[in-house]
């Protein structure tokens, strides 16, 4: 036994020693994916790692046949794990996805990795622009003309089309690789905004944001009409140079202040025959209603704020200082949230199609005066705590539609006269020092959904021609609901086939006189009783009985108050 260990221990003793460790290395690459266009460089890192006592440098190349890709060789010393190996792709570049191999050698020592590179078609890029002689600026006014875009980038050869938002555009002669012109013509009525311009090559587009930007015709406090640009960075100081200036389809930009003679404004007279100071198809916008001011010489200065022509308007801006704030002769005219204060007549219109929005009318003798042939549609917004009238609609022929509209704190609320058609739904008339609506001669009237309240004498005063009312609440008032007078052919406060809904109460002193106060004229023979109808009214909380109601002396009817009959032989049906 112990010769068979000796034996063993002898053999052990005399075996093979340990092999040393293989000097070597690897490398890896970071990407492993690099995507590239033509004539774009990329970089990929080399990373090497060396083991087995291995510390010699090593030679980084591109191996094999790779048309249109190269790459310089690269030394990674000794001392360094890591270098960055450059890849350039020329016109001669396969499209498409390809397996460079990357190797890198060391004395006798090899070591090779696949790269994945994708190719993509050139783009052409462009990395500045500027507006040619404009001062750095970007901004052009509407109706500028040509412009000149200078273009610095990359492949601008290489540009097979362009784009500059809606406006016309072209290359100038010139062109390299990395420099461009571009004409552009901004005409009249150009949208206002941002204009990027995009860039087509083979490889697609690109798009530089903001490359131009067109602006209103602008003017304000800080701007000058001899050296001022008309932008926004750069405006005139009047509106009169930027209207001068405008054709149809511009805007007249106001920058917030008070724009008045003194600082060079001019204004239309007022008379007969006004002149309109904005052009056709040209709208003037202020900055912020309150802040952008244009301030006559005075109510009694038989002078205009703005006097509009076809299819012009305003937007945002205060009129106040004026015969006539406000002035249509003819043409359709759009305003919206507009203010008219201090004016002898805040609007005033004698012909045309007008169409308002939360337009705002106070503090004038008269809010807004309807004069000839004209309509006018309003739409949210008031006329108050005027010295005289709120609304007059007068003359042959004209209409006045308003929905959601505010009447209150003036002499009288609204007045309709002569041939005036006046409809009005969800409007609100109130606490106006007489009547809150009144209206005669062959005025008539269409009462939707309204409120008529709390107005010195009576809610409704009527001595039209013609009276519809549905869903309307008439309440409050301090004489009387609804007066009735003349010969008007119809009072319709609901009939046989439509219901009326309306609602009249407390009305009269201390809410206990006449709801409805009958004083047609006297008639020698009985009068026809579909003339004056009512249907599902309540008076004073009271749905009076059906029947035919003469005017014979004998009223009140129903035991109280609600509605009276003065006129001999006039009747009130009720259904």
């Amino acid at each position: 036994m112990r010769t068979l260990l000796l034996l063993i221990g002898l053999l052990a003793a005399c075996g093979p020693k340990d092999t040393p460790p293989e000097k070597t290395f690897s490398i890896r690459l970071e990407p492993a994916v690099l995507n590239l266009r033509v004539t774009e460089t990329g970089n990929v890192k080399v990373i090497v790692s060396r083991s087995g006592g291995f510390s010699e440098a090593v030679m980084v190349t591109l191996g094999g046949e790779n048309t249109g890709l190269t790459a310089d060789p690269l030394s990674i010393p000794a001392a360094s794990s890591e270098g960055t190996l450059s890849f350039r792709v020329s016109d001669a570049a396969k499209i498409g996805t390809s397996f460079p191999v990357v190797q890198a050698k060391s004395g006798a020592i090899s070591k090779s990795e696949t790269l994945t590179l994708r190719v993509a078609k050139a783009v052409a890029e462009a990395t500045k622009i500027t507006v040619k002689d404009n001062a750095g600026s970007v901004q052009v006014r509407q109706g500028f003309g040509n412009v000149t875009l200078e273009v610095e980038g990359k492949n601008l050869e290489r540009v097979t089309a362009f784009k500059l938002g809606d406006l016309e555009v072209s290359a100038l002669p010139g062109r390299t690789s990395n420099q461009l012109e571009l004409g552009v013509k901004v005409p009249h009525g150009a949208n206002p905004g941002a204009k990027a311009l995009v860039l087509t090559a083979a490889g697609g587009d690109t798009t530089f944001p903001a490359a131009l930007f067109i602006t209103p015709i602008t003017s304000g406090p800080a701007g000058n009409d001899s050296t001022g640009a008309g932008t926004t960075d750069k405006p005139y100081r009047t509106m009169k140079k930027a209207l001068s200036l405008s054709q149809p389809g511009d805007t007249v930009r106001l920058l917030n202040g008070t724009y008045t003679a003194s600082s060079g404004e001019t204004w239309p007279a007022f008379g007969t025959n006004v002149t309109p100071n904005v052009p056709p198809a040209v709208k003037v916008e202020g900055e912020s209603r309150d802040g952008a001011v244009l301030e006559g010489p005075g109510t009694t200065s038989k002078t205009v704020g703005l006097a509009f022509s076809d299819d012009s308007g305003a937007k945002t801006l205060t009129v106040r200082g004026f015969a006539a704030g406000l002035f249509v002769g003819s043409g359709n005219v759009t305003l919206e949230s507009v203010l008219a204060s201090g004016n002898a007549v805040g609007f005033g219109v004698n012909g045309g199609s007008i169409k308002a929005s939360e337009a705002e009318f106070k503090g004038n003798k008269t809010g807004i005066l309807l004069t000839g042939m004209a309509i006018l549609e309003v739409s949210g917004g008031s006329s108050h705590d005027n010295s005289d009238r709120g609304v007059v609609v007068g003359g042959k022929a004209l209409k006045l539609q308003a929905k959601d509209f505010e009447v209150f704190g003036n002499t009288t609320g609204l007045f309709a006269a002569g041939g005036a058609e006046v409809r009005l739904e969800g409007v609100k008339i109130h606490d106006n020092r007489d009547h809150g609506l009144k209206a005669s001669e062959q005025a008539t009237l269409s009462l939707t959904a309204s409120e008529l309240y709390e107005n010195a004498r009576a809610g409704l005063w009527f001595g039209g021609k013609r009276l519809v009312a549905r869903g309307t609440t008439i309440r409050d008032n301090k004489a009387f609901g609804l007066y009735v007078e003349g010969s008007p052919d119809k009072v319709d406060f609901g009939s046989f086939t439509e219901p009326g809904n309306n609602d009249l109460h407390t009305n009269g002193p201390n809410g206990t006189g006449d709801q409805i106060l009958d004083v047609r004229s006297d008639r020698a023979t009985l009068g026809d009783p579909e003339s004056f109808t009512l249907s599902a009214t309540r008076l004073n909380g009271v749905t009076p009985a059906a029947d035919i109601y003469p005017g014979d002396g004998k009223w009140p009817y129903l035991d109280a108050p609600y509605f009276s009959i003065l006129g001999t032989n006039n009747l009130i049906r009720v259904y």
